[in-house]
Parts: C-alpha cells; sequence; structure tokens
C-alpha cells in the first residue's frame, strides 16, 4: 500500500483495522521492509529502467510581494529559508495550477532529496514533545485553520512539528496546501487554496529542548514578556500576543470536573462577575490541578484556550477518554477588575 497509494506516508501494521494508539498505531512506511519479488524477476534487462523517479513536491500558492507575483526562483529561494525540508536545491521542473484564480506550483526533486517527515527522530533525551494544541477550527465561510506558532510559545526553539488531523491522519498525507508549515511558524492553511474549498482541522506539536521551555504556569515569559489572548473570526480563532503591564493574573479556580458531562469546561462567565475577576481579561492559562503542570505541556487536546471564552476541553479528543482537571486564570487590567 505504501508503494502504490499517493502521498501514502505511513500506514499502520494491520491496514485493515481502524489506527489506534497502541499496537496498530501509524509508523512510517520506510519501517516496513520492501516486497521482495525475486521470484517473479525477469533476468532481461529493461531499457526503460535506467533511473530512479523523480519525486514532486507538495503544491504552493504563489504569493505576491508589493503587487507582484513571486518569480519561481524566487519562491525557491523563500521556501528554501523558510520550509527547507519540504523543498530541494537542485531542481528537475516544475508544474503549475490554478486553484480560485490563484497560481500554485510544485517542484520536481531528485529522488530522497526532499527531507520533509511526519515523524522526525528524537536524537537525545533532552527533548520532549508539547502537548497536542488546536487552536483553531475550520467554520465558515472560509474555512481556514491557522495554527501559527507565535513567539509566546512555550517553546521558545522549536525542532521540529508534528501536524495531524483531530483522526490522526499526518498532514502531509492530506493533500492539503499550507502557507505556512515549520517549526518557528507553525500551521497556517487557507479553505481558498484547496481543491475542496476547506481544510482539514489540524492539531499540532513541537520538538522542543527541555532547557528552553519557558514556563507558562508562572506568568508571562521573562524572555518573550507576552502572554496569550485571543481572537475570535466568523471562519477561525486565533491567538495573539498582547500584554499590557497595567494588571495582574486572577486566582487560579476550577469550577467543573471531566467526570461528569462533556469534559472539562472553564467558561469565563462563570467568574466573569466574581470579586477579583473581570469581565474582559486580555489573558489567559491553564495548568492541572494539583500537580499545576501547564496545560500545553499536559497531553490533553485543549479544544479552547481562549481569554475571552475560557477553556474547553473535550473528553471524546483524548485518547485516554477524559481530560484531566484544570483550572484557569485570567489576566486583568487594574481597571477593570471587580472589587
Amino acid at each position: 500500500m505504501c508503494d502504490n497509494l499517493q502521498d501514502q506516508r505511513s500506514i499502520q501494521p494491520n491496514p485493515f483495522l481502524q489506527p489506534s494508539v497502541g499496537s496498530n498505531a501509524r509508523v512510517p512506511c520506510s519501517r516496513f521492509p520492501a516486497l521482495n519479488m525475486a521470484a517473479w524477476r525477469d533476468s532481461s534487462p529493461n531499457p526503460l529502467d535506467t533511473t530512479t523517479s523523480p519525486e514532486f513536491t507538495a503544491w504552493f500558492v504563489v504569493p505576491f510581494k508589493n503587487g507582484n507575483q513571486l518569480s519561481t526562483t524566487a519562491l525557491l529561494d523563500d521556501l528554501l529559508v523558510r520550509r527547507p525540508d519540504d523543498v530541494c536545491s537542485k531542481v528537475l521542473g516544475t508544474e503549475e495550477r490554478t486553484v480560485r484564480g490563484n497560481k500554485q506550483i510544485r517542484f520536481k526533486c531528485p529522488p530522497g532529496s526532499i527531507r520533509a517527515t511526519d515523524f522526525p527522530k528524537i536524537e537525545s533525551p533532552d527533548l520532549i514533545w508539547t502537548a497536542w494544541e488546536d487552536n483553531s477550527t475550520p467554520r465558515r465561510p472560509r474555512f481556514d485553520d491557522n495554527e501559527s506558532r507565535d513567539e509566546s510559545h512555550v517553546c521558545l526553539e522549536p525542532l521540529a512539528i508534528q501536524a495531524q488531523t483531530l483522526a490522526g491522519r499526518p498532514a502531509r498525507e492530506t493533500g492539503d496546501v499550507f502557507r505556512k508549515f515549520s517549526p518557528l511558524e507553525g500551521l497556517d492553511c487557507l479553505g481558498s487554496d484547496q481543491t475542496t474549498r476547506r481544510c482539514n482541522d489540524y492539531r499540532v506539536r513541537y520538538l522542543c529542548r527541555t532547557a528552553l521551555l519557558s514556563n507558562p504556569t508562572s506568568g508571562p515569559s521573562t524572555t518573550t514578556q507576552a502572554t496569550t489572548t485571543a481572537t475570535t473570526t466568523a471562519s477561525t480563532t486565533t491567538r495573539s500576543t498582547t500584554l499590557s503591564p497595567a494588571g495582574r493574573w486572577t486566582a487560579w479556580i476550577s469550577l467543573d470536573v471531566p467526570q461528569f458531562g462533556s469534559g472539562d469546561n472553564e467558561y469565563l462567565f462563570r467568574v466573569a462577575n466574581a470579586i477579583g475577576f473581570c469581565r474582559n481579561p486580555t489573558g489567559i492559562r491553564a495548568r492541572t490541578v494539583g500537580t499545576h503542570i501547564s496545560s500545553r505541556l499536559s497531553g490533553d487536546v485543549i479544544y479552547s484556550l481562549n481569554a475571552r471564552v475560557g477553556l474547553i476541553c473535550r473528553n471524546y479528543q483524548q485518547t485516554s477518554g477524559r481530560c484531566q482537571n484544570y483550572e484557569v486564570s485570567y489576566f486583568c487590567q487594574f481597571s477593570n477588575i471587580n472589587g
């Protein structure tokens, strides 16, 4: 199946069963031995079988800069800086297409020269994967999915990125076109770039050196001097970094437990009028109750962590079947804190 299905780069050991977290988890196709065709081999030379077939990159949108569309050479130079593993320096050819008026291009590369993988190798015990993050959901009318990384992220200098759909399918096997897909930038998918007119719903995580993890449970990072807030649009929910020093973090509070209902829902409206809190916080942080592990490192998929809404964790999205119990704290301007 790996050899015959287009864009197939991973598969579960038993392909007739759904992939699972345990013995039937997806693994790279490279782990499976090649099919031994020796019994059917024809010793006669095949004049057509003199070279190994080249491979194509994923499709890339050709952007505009200063009102002019980038040339193929300029686009390749940009990709070699921003997404070096997704392209090759020695291009053998190109293919072009147009999706809803936008030009897209892919490059033909020598075999083995595209290093991008959905299964980066962990080279030392000093590395750790952050928790899966799902910060955006494709919604009408644009069906975008923005999982971009900003400078306030818990991993200060990520070495690799993994992205997959909420169903566990690796991002590079979906056929979606990405505006961003790198450790430093995160993932950004626009519905208008897709032949299906919508992006899949993705989650991402980052490979980080433990020495370069900030401590999100103690307030804004001293390295970035920022915290994460949320902005909601009609089609997607994204995060930005805006934090004014004229305020403070509230006390930690937990008003829901995941053992009952759909998960752990720490909604802002439940505490917005309480003393010491505020109706319009500009930041939010979350950690597990008791163990005080940041929600970004807990291993749970957090459906939403939004200063305007609160924290939403859904049991059905967790591999264990249940969210951990969370508490949240909000950053409030001094003038907005309830007395």
